[in-house]
Parts: C-alpha cells; sequence; structure tokens
C-alpha cells in the first residue's frame, strides 16, 4: 500500500472469466455476455473516475471507455499480452478503434 492506495496485483497465465456489462456500446457489439480469455491478470487496478467499464472479471475492471472534456473518445484495456488469437479479444479491439476513430 503507497499513500493509502492498496497495490496492484499480477497473475501470469490464467484462464479470466469475462463478463459484458455494457452490452449495448458499440465496443463489445456481437460479443457473447460471457466468455473465458487465457492471459495475464492485472487486479486492484485504479482507474479515473469518469470511465464506464465494458468487460469484467468480478469487480475487476478489464475493458472500458471515457470521453474526455474535448470530446475525444478513450477506450483502454488490460488484457491482450497472450490472447491475440482469441476471436472475441480481435472483435474488441477492432471495434474498440472503430469507436475511438468514430468510424
Amino acid at each position: 500500500m503507497i499513500n493509502g492506495i492498496t497495490s496492484s496485483t499480477y497473475k501470469g497465465d490464467v484462464d479470466i472469466p469475462v463478463t459484458v456489462v455494457a452490452k449495448d456500446h458499440p465496443i463489445t457489439a456481437g460479443l457473447p455476455g460471457n466468455f473465458v480469455l487465457h492471459d495475464e491478470l492485472y487486479s486492484n487496478m485504479h482507474m479515473l473516475n469518469n470511465a464506464t467499464p465494458l468487460l469484467k472479471n468480478g469487480d475487476q475492471w478489464l475493458a472500458w471507455y471515457r470521453s474526455t472534456e474535448k470530446k475525444s473518445r478513450v477506450f483502454g484495456t488490460i488484457v491482450g499480452h497472450g490472447c491475440y488469437d482469441d476471436t472475441n479479444f480481435q472483435r474488441l479491439i477492432a471495434q474498440g478503434i472503430d469507436w475511438v476513430a468514430k468510424r
């Protein structure tokens, strides 16, 4: 713990149960409601207050989005170190890029 903030943790090479919590968002369109990614998992990550989760593992955010005051779009994820071949991950990233680019 540093300055009252719990440190993040890491587990490598694990199966991560994923829940889509923003089912109507363009970034998650077409993803199944629940799926599993095999990847690295970071926990106790500290997110900005103005972000909204897209994917979760329990209470842990796996992917999120937000917009800035200047109407820029931001998409982030903590997964993607070892699940490149997963079609759900590929769809998430492609649709995230499209949403950020306003396509």
